[in-house]
């Protein structure tokens, strides 16, 4: 096969996010086991269990300002991907058929040399250059944040300090005492480090996942438009002109399905995302302009959260802006098709039938677009954000 090297890069990119994401029980599976079942509902309960164990800590340190953000700013990152979970729970069935289409409509297109190229070029774009990133940087905060922590502890064994001080990896607070070095707070730094790969592992692959298929959905407009185009029509009898046209609107169809399940999937995550990343900017922001010293830890984790939470933030517009700009260039397709040398009655109501269409676009839960405004949006709600936390500061 001409194509096999770019296929086996895309296939090795979606067999990575569907792993991670079969790690925590999310990918959909047929006949899958019990234990597979009820797993997600654990993973979101561990992480509801640390949510709420940070909210508790809030609430004892309410009126120290650094701290609560520090807090705040984890609680509002739990809050969403127990919210992905949820989602993904919920959509089951959508998210099966979401990935069985898209594979579906590249197999039917891979044999074809023109259409393959055309298919192929923005999916291989996106497996080399944007979902490594993404992963590279989320599990780096979980590095980061446990860096901190290992070594304040590390640093006391070897200072051999007499009173040692033992933190768990989240700020949180829970209605018992735990004793430093004890068991229960073995198993509490256990219970805390678990639920730090799976909301990392959740995050990003969650994200990682709506832009694989939102790349692929492009990339079937991009043939769509291509095949609209460049297909010559001016001597198909009656018949082949029917076929070509049922050919068409089928996939046409397909396609938008693609997108409605996409955004019925990802639209709540959307929405909270679009929230809580401008609420976490804002923190993080906040931390770095009430500290007076900064240590080299500090600022790898505050450097690479932030540096995520903006490229989160960007992954969605652009690959909400990437639908929109393919849809409408398969109506400028459909528009320079040479329809005006085919005389065929037929064809005129296929060209005017599709040119009626409304352009594509997400929408999340019908409320706001998901596109490049949503990232503007996002920046300018964290600067307001910010200013309003310094204001209280101030008083």
């Amino acid at each position: 096969m001409q194509y096999s090297k770019e296929l086996k890069i895309i296939e090795k990119c979606r067999n990575r996010l569907v792993v991670l994401l079969k790690i925590v029980g999310l990918f959909p599976i047929v006949n899958a086991s019990l234990f597979y079942k009820i797993l997600p509902f654990l993973v979101g309960f561990l992480l509801a269990s640390i949510m709420a164990g940070c909210m508790n800590f809030v609430y004892i340190n309410r009126n120290n300002l650094m701290v609560v953000l520090r807090a705040c700013g984890i609680i509002f990152a739990l809050l969403t991907i127990i919210i992905k979970i949820i989602c993904f729970i919920k959509s089951r069935e959508k998210l099966l058929k979401l990935d069985n289409t898209l594979t579906k409509l590249i197999n039917e297109n891979i044999n074809k040399d023109k259409l393959s190229s055309v298919m192929l070029s923005p999916i291989l774009f996106y497996a080399n250059n944007i979902t490594m990133p993404i992963l590279i940087s989320g599990y780096l905060i979980s590095v980061t944040l446990y860096s901190q922590s290992a070594l304040f502890m590390i640093r006391q064994l070897k200072n051999n300090a007499e009173s040692r001080i033992y933190i768990l990896p989240y700020p949180t607070a829970y209605p018992y005492h735990i004793e430093g070095g004890s068991l229960i707070w073995a198993l509490h730094w256990t219970w805390e480090t678990l639920g730090s790969f799976i909301l990392i592992t959740v995050g990003c692959t969650t994200d990682n996942l709506f832009g694989y298929y939102t790349i692929n959905i492009v990339a079937q407009f991009r043939v769509l438009s291509y095949e609209v185009q460049y297909t010559i029509t001016e001597n198909y009898d009656n018949n082949k002109m029917s076929q070509y046209h049922k050919y068409i609107v089928a996939k046409h169809h397909e396609i938008v399905e693609c997108c409605e399940l996409l955004e019925y999937i990802n639209g709540p995550i959307v929405l909270v995302m679009t929230i809580s990343t401008a609420l976490i900017l804002c923190t993080l922001i906040f931390q770095v302009r009430l500290m007076e010293t900064i240590t080299l830890g500090q600022f790898a984790y505050l450097g690479v959260y932030i540096y995520y939470k903006l490229m989160q933030a960007f992954l969605y517009a652009w690959s909400g802006e990437e639908i929109k700009i393919s849809s409408e260039a398969f109506q400028i397709a459909v528009y320079n098709s040479s329809w005006e040398n085919n005389n065929n009655k037929s064809n005129s109501t296929f060209i005017n039938m599709l040119l009626a269409q409304k352009c594509m676009s997400l929408k999340a839960c019908g409320l706001t677009e998901i596109s490049a405004e949503m990232f503007t949006k996002i920046i300018n709600t964290t600067m307001s954000y910010f200013f309003l936390l310094q204001t209280i500061n101030q008083k």
